[in-house]
């Protein structure tokens, strides 16, 4: 026969405690043993004993497990130690992206705590947002929901392992631009020769595009296009994105503009309305 413990981990952070299961090899669960760490009787159930201690600060430390019982009139005791390792948790929080972080948006994050290794067990809540944890230990994607800052605690195992408090910014606004039937872009301030139709296209900022390019998705939803000729509007017509010239009876030297209406930004969590820095474009017919 044989005492031994078998611990939940062997490095707890400050504050935890330390988890352990005792038992006795080669021997039935009816028999009736009696088990103490340091000294103190402990809660036996089915031939185990529950082991839990109290940590406080860090330092390396060492129990001592007896299991006692009675073997055909003998008592009997074996004994044992274990050491164990309390370390004060320091957080690491690392942005996949830079920083900061973007309103609305997934912000994807690598936590770890250097010294539980491999019992790093982290859950996590956050202020002014939510918390949506990865498929990898220490992976979690923060989705801001106010501006100004959202904070980030951390815990493993129920323990608080830190905070991280990070700036939350809105979402620079996009650029349009007027393209061709073929998608290259358009000079405004060049006459535009006869073409049936015109496009305007959504430009990401390009911190943004770079940062998180899967949410720098926009669509145009309706331009507003005026025709002026002799210094008055002479006609106006609202489309999408694709602005159809041949509907329009054009004269060289007339005068066009598009007025951005509507306009979408399409990310993973949803789509919103959005703003766009340059919200008319003008331009005149050869």
């Amino acid at each position: 026969m044989k005492a031994a413990a078998t611990p939940n981990a062997n490095t707890v952070a400050s504050g935890s405690d330390y988890i352990a299961e005792m038992f006795l090899f080669a021997t039935s669960s009816k028999t009736d043993l009696k088990m103490t760490v340091n000294g103190s009787p402990i809660r036996v159930k089915d031939g185990i004993g529950e082991v839990r201690i109290p940590t406080g600060g860090a330092g390396e430390f060492t129990w001592r497990g007896a299991i006692s019982f009675n073997n055909k009139g003998k008592d009997t005791t074996f004994t044992f130690e274990k050491k164990y390792t309390v370390v004060e948790p320091v957080l690491l929080v690392k942005a996949k992206a830079n920083f900061p972080l973007y309103l609305n948006c997934p912000n994807p994050l690598e936590t770890s705590v250097p010294a539980l290794g491999a019992s790093y067990n982290p859950s996590y809540s956050v202020s002014n947002g939510r918390a949506v944890p990865g498929g990898k230990t220490g992976d979690v994607t923060l989705i801001p929901s106010a501006l100004g800052k959202c904070i980030l605690t951390v815990r493993s195992d129920g323990k608080q392992m830190g905070t991280a408090e990070f700036r939350v910014d809105p979402v620079p606004p996009p650029s349009v631009y007027l393209a061709s039937g073929n998608g290259t872009k358009i000079n405004p301030e060049q006459p535009l020769p006869n073409v049936p139709s015109v496009s305007v296209v959504v430009e990401p900022d390009a911190t943004f595009r770079n940062t998180l390019p899967q949410e720098a998705n926009y669509r145009i939803t309706s331009v507003e296009v005026f025709q002026y000729r002799s210094g008055r509007v002479i006609k106006q017509a609202k489309s999408s994105g694709l602005i159809q010239l041949s509907g329009f009876d054009v004269r060289p030297g007339d005068g066009f503009q598009a007025k951005i209406l509507g306009v979408q930004r399409v990310g993973t969590t949803g789509v919103e309305e959005v703003r766009v820095s340059n919200p008319y474009i003008s331009w005149f017919a050869k």
